[in-house]
């Protein structure tokens, strides 16, 4: 797909980023249906106790983010409580399998070719898909979005991991099982 994103921890000192990441210099607007998709792989995390990342719709504003409660994407527990790597949005949450570190295994260290994850809602369902396989689904009116910051967000927990191809879309794009996309997203945020 051409050039991809990867991030990796600090050079020799073995710590991560420490509340870095990539965040949107404006708002996401407000959306009433909308898809969240993105190519990831090769995530590996530090797993140090307290640790979480985010990658969505984040919590905070353009100004002070958070990754701490995401309002919608993908949400990473990775160091105490639950380890684990869950799609979620307004008033909802679904688990992926995940590794001993919290990270989905879906797109863990062991994949070595991105992999297709999105998040859809149509204004009665959210949706979360992985490689095209519809993995969750929950029934729900309220999972429209307000205007927030979109990004990624680390608290000390991403080893590395690589990005390629992410878009948010005003459609629910998928709403049963797909063939994922093999070329480029479209230009987006599509209103």
């Amino acid at each position: 797909f051409g050039t991809y994103l990867y991030l990796r921890s600090g050079p020799g000192n073995g710590q991560a980023f420490a509340h870095y990441g990539f965040v949107s210099r404006n708002n996401v607007p407000a959306l009433t249906n909308w898809t969240f998709e993105a190519r990831l792989w090769g995530f590996t995390s530090t797993s140090t106790t307290g640790s979480h990342m985010a990658l969505g719709w984040l919590s905070g504003s353009t100004s002070s983010p958070s990754d701490q409660s995401p309002v919608a994407g993908l949400d990473f527990h990775i160091g105490g409580g639950t380890l684990q790597t869950s799609f979620v949005w307004p008033g909802g949450s679904c688990g992926l399998t995940s590794d001993s570190s919290g990270i989905a295994t879906a797109f863990d260290s062991s994949v070595t070719t991105p992999v297709h994850v999105a998040e859809s809602y149509d204004g009665t369902t959210v949706r979360g898909f992985i490689n095209g396989t519809q993995v969750c689904s929950q029934a729900t009116s309220s999972a429209g979005l307000a205007a927030g910051p979109f990004g990624f967000m680390d608290n000390a927990g991403l080893a590395q991991g690589y990005f390629d191809e992410i878009r948010v879309s005003s459609v629910a794009r998928y709403t049963a099982n797909v063939t994922p996309p093999t070329q480029r997203f479209a230009t987006e945020l599509t209103r």
